[in-house]
């Protein structure tokens, strides 16, 4: 008696590979979307800390904080701090892994991500006090304003600029 072994043909392969490419190709997109969202997560919470500190330190000192040093908060781990001019006004930053957070004059705080061209800001200025999130993309199907329009449950825009559309939180 002949045994013969057993085998996939070259065929059943292809199909293999097709079906593991077409399930590669779907899930990429959401696996980056994922990863896209968590960073803004964690910016979102560095931007609210800091502005919550902000009043905590205005209340305290009858003024803004102009470095991160001055607030009582512990934000996550950061590669690097930096300060730059801009305006006449020294901007403290602060560089984590997935983008840089940022002081400004008017006590507002910025958290951009690498990569990408999205943020999150909170101001104390009487026209943009809520949370915002910012596409530095006019596109309106661009992966930003996709991002933005999702995580603050927006269809309307807040405002479109020269090169950004601002998104409100809901």
């Amino acid at each position: 008696m002949v045994q013969h072994k057993q085998a996939f043909t070259l065929i059943e392969l292809l199909v293999v590979v097709l079906i593991i490419g077409i399930l590669a190709a779907v899930a990429l997109p959401q696996y980056k979307m994922a990863v896209l969202k968590s960073r803004l997560t964690q910016a979102k919470l560095i931007v609210n800390a800091v502005a919550k500190a902000q009043e905590v330190y205005y209340l305290a000192n009858g003024s803004y904080a102009a470095s991160f040093d001055a607030l009582d908060i512990d934000t996550p781990a950061y590669s690097a701090e930096s300060s730059s001019e801009l305006g006449g006004f020294v901007r403290p930053t602060r560089v984590f892994d997935w983008g840089d957070c940022h002081l400004w004059e008017n006590s507002s705080v910025s958290c951009f991500m690498r990569g990408i061209g999205y943020g999150v800001t909170y101001t104390h200025a009487d026209q943009f006090r809520d949370p915002q999130c910012i596409a530095y993309n006019t596109d309106l199907a661009s992966t930003e304003n996709k991002l933005c329009r999702s995580d603050t449950n927006s269809t309307v825009p807040l405002e479109t600029g020269t090169g950004f559309i601002r998104w409100q939180y809901q």
